[in-house]
């Protein structure tokens, strides 16, 4: 009987002694990123036969696990992968915004200022002064234009520049993730675990990626259905060198990422190429009328006005560079009566709706945007909420579990004293 009492007493002391430690390690990383607090799980030993009936013969630890849940992993992921994917888009929209500066510094009032010295020339054709305010005014107008156009290249180049990283960033975490399944299922301890979900976590933010775990308890990762990392083999992405924008996944070719990466993406092959589009469009109709009106109209000399402007799709120029070639009369009121500059500037309600449909075309698209992202992010901080107050280190419970331990140590070596006793008193017997 004393043997066994002290048998199942030092079980108790080794459980005991075990959580402590456990708890332990659990205080020390309570500030740790991406540490899961950890449990020690018990279960009583295999009993014995005696004469009155089966007896108990303890405890044992079964395990140390952590407290994890495949369904708020996976859905933090998701929802964190979609609110960066916003994000970026978001920000790309809000800087191209500002590369249109308006209204205060953009085209339109570039515009307005081209309308306003048009009007001024119809009362005085011949005036040189005048002539050249409005040669100023179209090469201010043809110079914000281009700008803005730079400014737009300027955003893809660094959306290419950060996608890059973003894949770099998406390989070296496929790379992690497969260096722990290569390592024995043995010798993969919690914080191995946790260091995996973090490589995990990190390409769900950059890619979008979903996660199953295998039977021997290593993980298989696909990124929009591909297979980037199963066991220890890994598949990495690369951009197409051809193609900005395009990712190319080992072998199988172009893949639509999730993510920042995926934000990306769309930045560079839409949203870009949409704004500018937008732009473009308008520049088009822009030269196309202003050129119409002027080449039907007379200068000075009584001559056809010649084309006001040039636009090749990526430098918008001025080809009058004399105010004498200004063409501010018309064919029925003569050379000098300025009915021509009063039809370019009567152009005005026509081309100005063009130009703040092109305004709230972006803006539109971007207030979507912000839409969409705060949305994302509140479901994204409330997903990730959940998870830590599961799987976060709480200092109190494990201050309690501490006590609680502390109590079982202390009787547990109760009853090694207790026996001990028993034994001595049986000894002098």
């Amino acid at each position: 009987m004393g043997m066994s009492a002290l048998t199942i007493a030092l079980s108790g002391l080794r459980v005991a002694q075990t959580s402590i430690e456990t708890t332990s390690h659990n205080i020390a990383n309570a500030g740790t990123e991406g540490f899961t607090r950890q449990r020690v799980d018990r279960s009583s030993g295999t009993p014995r036969q005696t004469l009155y009936g089966p007896m108990g013969t303890g405890v044992q630890v079964e395990g140390i696990t952590r407290s994890r849940d495949g369904y708020l992993d996976a859905r933090v992921r998701t929802t964190d992968s979609a609110a960066k994917g916003f994000a970026v888009r978001t920000e790309f929209g809000q800087r191209t915004e500002d590369a249109f500066a308006e209204p205060d510094n953009g085209f339109t009032s570039s515009l307005g200022r081209l309308w306003t010295s048009f009007t001024t020339l119809a009362q005085r054709p011949g005036d040189s002064s005048l002539g050249t305010q409005v040669l100023s005014n179209l090469n201010d107008l043809a110079g914000r234009v281009n700008q803005t156009r730079t400014e737009i290249d300027n955003l893809a180049t660094n959306a290419l520049q950060r996608l890059q990283t973003d894949v770099d960033k998406a390989n070296a975490a496929m790379d992690e993730v497969a260096r722990i399944n290569s390592i024995s299922p043995t010798l993969v301890s919690p914080d191995l675990s946790d260091a995996r979900d973090r490589a995990i976590d990190t390409l769900a933010s950059v890619a979008g990626a979903a996660v199953t775990y295998l039977p021997d308890g290593k993980a298989r990762v696909t990124v929009s259905g591909r297979t980037v990392v199963d066991g220890d083999y890994v598949s990495h992405l690369q951009l197409d060198p051809l193609n900005p924008g395009t990712v190319l996944h080992g072998a199988t070719g172009p893949i639509t990422l999730g993510g920042s990466a995926g934000g990306l993406q769309s930045v560079l092959t839409s949203d870009l190429p949409s704004y500018k589009g937008k732009l473009n469009t308008f520049v088009t109709n822009l030269v196309a009328t202003l050129n119409l009106q002027h080449t039907q109209n007379k200068t000075t000399t009584n001559v056809n006005g010649a084309a006001l402007l040039a636009d090749d799709g990526a430098s918008m120029t001025v080809l009058v560079t004399d105010p004498t070639q200004l063409a501010s009369g018309d064919a029925t009121g003569g050379a000098q009566n300025g009915n021509g500059a009063i039809a370019l500037a009567g152009l005005r309600q026509t081309i100005d709706a063009r130009a703040r449909d092109v305004v709230s075309f972006i803006g539109g698209a971007v207030s979507n945007l912000v839409r969409s992202s705060d949305n994302a992010e509140a479901l994204a901080t409330a997903a990730s909420q959940q998870r830590a107050s599961l799987t976060g280190v709480n200092l109190d419970e494990e201050m309690a579990q501490l006590m609680a331990d502390q109590k079982a140590y202390a009787a547990a070596a109760r009853i090694v004293s207790v026996v001990d006793q028993m034994l001595d008193t049986l000894v002098r017997m």
